[in-house]
């Protein structure tokens, strides 16, 4: 995957290409340095290309570029925990520690992701696990938009359910240990499971390191 980014005047701020083998993902945490809007350019090995703006301000500043048997797709980016206001309407949530989500000890990388490609907002009711319930939730999630949620890692099948108001339900069976990252595709057919996924994030919002 060879991503570029570049400003409104055509400057290229970002470039990189990296080898991402199915059913894997990776970061680009310095994206950018500032907070605006930039085009970004996405290509694959085999020839799939897509072109978007990418938002880099607000509560929504990061991006998701995906690539699946249908090509490449971009979204916006947020990350709950479970909670991302304003997009998380309230919910149950259960093993997340206070102050944000810290796995002490389990995989770190478990999570869900929905993903609205569509071009309209979609509320969805996310239910993980049966009894105790891991995490029982709701969300308004805007067009071209992913979220992100990381989840507890637990051993074995875990039950999830993902229910939109336009009536789409998707149920499955989850196993953290060999798929630990899970995306669910809203307003499509198919498919859920696990693509290569290149994450760009804006630097600019990123906890500053002390090098004192």
């Amino acid at each position: 995957m060879t991503v570029v980014v570049e400003t409104d005047a055509g400057e290229t701020v970002f470039a990189e290409s990296r080898r991402l083998p199915a059913d894997t993902g990776s970061r680009f945490p310095a994206a950018v340095r500032q907070s605006g809007r930039y085009r970004v350019v996405v290509e694959t090995a085999e020839g799939a290309r897509t072109a978007f703006e990418w938002d880099a301000t607000g509560p929504v500043g990061d991006a998701a570029v995906s690539v699946t048997d249908d090509g490449v797709t971009a979204t916006q980016l947020v990350r709950c925990a479970p909670d991302c206001d304003p997009l998380s309407r309230g919910g149950t949530a259960r093993g997340y520690p206070r102050g944000g989500f810290d796995p002490r000890g389990r995989r770190a990388d478990c999570e869900i992701r929905l993903r609205n490609e569509t071009d309209e907002t979609r509320w969805s009711y996310v239910r993980v696990g049966r009894t105790p319930r891991i995490l029982d939730y709701r969300y308004r999630i805007p067009a071209a938009t992913t979220i992100s949620l990381p989840v507890p890692q637990h051993s074995g099948e875990t039950h999830v359910v993902v229910e939109t108001t336009d009536d789409e339900t998707t149920s499955l069976v989850w196993r953290m240990e060999t798929t630990p990252r899970l995306v669910v595709r809203l307003g499509v057919d198919g498919p859920y499971g696990v693509d290569r996924t290149g994450d760009l994030r804006n630097r600019s919002r990123l906890p500053r390191r002390n090098n004192d």
